[in-house]
């Protein structure tokens, strides 16, 4: 059984990051678009993450169970049952607006990508990693050669909302990718577990920065400096972990030098996207217009949210008819703040209680992503991005003492240690 949830567990992550919601669209999966029953309104690794996940539990592996068994896991998972059940009684009163799906892409599969890869030897766990560190090499040239030719090559029914000539590569949106994107730049810049040489290390680095500046992501490009920078300063051993020498703490600062050469550099793509930081076209404007869309909302509409003719409305008055570029104001008008507080609060819990057990660089992803995704709309729609940063978190962070004990589990059933023990956090 445990073959057949690693293979499941592969061919989930490949659908994560290769079959994004323009291409799904583009093949005749319409995702995102008009027609279709509901069962193609959910991401093809939902499928594959459930039936992984029901193999797990159902025969009983005890990691998958002492996960599922964590309050961090629990808590989430009410939290995600609470905005699903708001999302069903919206559905059931003849409001079928996508919500039901959102909520089962955005926040269902993550929590059960997590009980899949709580089983996953730490071997297949690094040849996944190696296999997303290769991904984001042909991601970050694919996003450069976008940039430069001034258009997707996955063309997307956003654009109609936002500059083609930011790049989006295989990830969709110019957004994700640049989130995602600084993630892997995070890990590279702050993990203590890759024995990758620093030379390569410092390579792929400069590579993905670079698209950073294709993508064009201003938060995601300058949190993820701010938390490389934090990464120099914070350089306390965790307990058990891996001891920070010299190179490790001046790997940042050598990064953040090189960023600071990249911005000199004479490459129209970077001049636009600093550009952006005086002139954002209205971006910053729709954010605001999502505050004050709050202060307009009675009482019941707040802890109810409300409907989708009504939104629209909104979005019109605000200017924004992608939607509310601030995450958590988007879940709290379309499903209310009675349901959307519970994720507000098990979210970071789940993240942060997560990264404890791996590697330091994984609470530098926590941080970053939480951070990012709320000047965005990300986790207020359908996204796959929790579910990508998570296998990252996964398949890279690993920590040695962690490895050790998941390579035990793998050749025998006598170990019982979890590897993500139950705790308060």
């Amino acid at each position: 059984m445990y073959q057949l949830t690693y293979y499941v567990v592969v061919a989930g992550t490949t659908l994560l990051f290769l079959f994004n919601a323009p291409l799904l669209n583009l093949i005749g999966w319409p995702y995102t678009t008009g027609g279709g029953s509901i069962v193609t309104k959910i991401h093809p690794s939902f499928y594959l993450f459930l039936i992984g996940a029901g193999v797990s539990l159902f025969f009983g592996q005890r990691r998958s169970w002492s996960v599922v068994r964590t309050p961090r896991f629990l808590i989430f998972l009410l939290a995600t049952f609470i905005l699903l059940g708001r999302a069903i009684f919206i559905t059931m009163a003849g409001k079928n607006e996508g919500e039901l799906s959102a909520i089962l892409d955005t926040f269902l599969t993550p929590a059960l990508l997590i009980v899949c890869f709580s089983v996953i030897s730490a071997p297949d766990l690094g040849k996944i990693g190696l296999a997303l560190r290769v991904f984001f090499v042909f991601n970050s040239l694919m996003g450069l050669v976008e940039r430069v030719v001034g258009f997707r090559f996955i063309p997307s029914f956003l654009d109609k909302f936002t500059s083609q000539d930011r790049a989006a590569a295989m990830l969709g949106h110019p957004l994700n990718a640049a989130l995602l994107t600084g993630t892997l730049i995070v890990y590279l810049a702050t993990g203590t577990q890759t024995k990758t040489r620093p030379g390569i290390r410092v390579a792929e680095i400069l590579l993905h920065a670079l698209a950073m500046f294709a993508y064009g992501g201003r938060s995601a490009l300058v949190f993820t400096a701010a938390v490389v920078l934090l990464s120099s300063v914070i350089t306390r051993q965790s307990a058990g972990g891996p001891r920070i020498g010299m190179a490790q703490r001046l790997m940042p600062l050598l990064i953040i030098a090189a960023g600071v050469f990249l911005v000199f550099l004479p490459i129209p793509f970077i001049d636009a996207t600093l550009d952006r930081f005086t002139n954002d076209k209205g971006s910053s404007q729709t954010r605001d217009g999502a505050m004050q869309v709050l202060s307009m909302l009675d009482m019941d509409q707040l802890l109810t949210g409300i409907n989708v003719t009504q939104r629209t409305t909104f979005l019109t008055f605000v200017n924004s008819p992608a939607g509310f570029e601030v995450s958590w104001i988007a879940l709290t008008v379309t499903y209310g703040l009675l349901a959307t507080i519970p994720m507000m609060l098990a979210l970071p819990t789940l993240l942060f209680g997560t990264a404890r057990n791996l590697d330091r660089s994984a609470f530098y992803i926590a941080v970053l992503f939480m951070i990012v995704t709320v000047g965005s709309l990300s986790l207020g729609s359908k996204s796959l991005l929790l579910s990508q940063a998570l296998v990252m978190m996964f398949a890279l962070t690993q920590r040695g003492d962690t490895l050790e004990r998941r390579t035990a589990f793998r050749r025998g059933p006598e170990v019982r240690e979890p590897m993500l023990p139950p705790s308060t956090s």
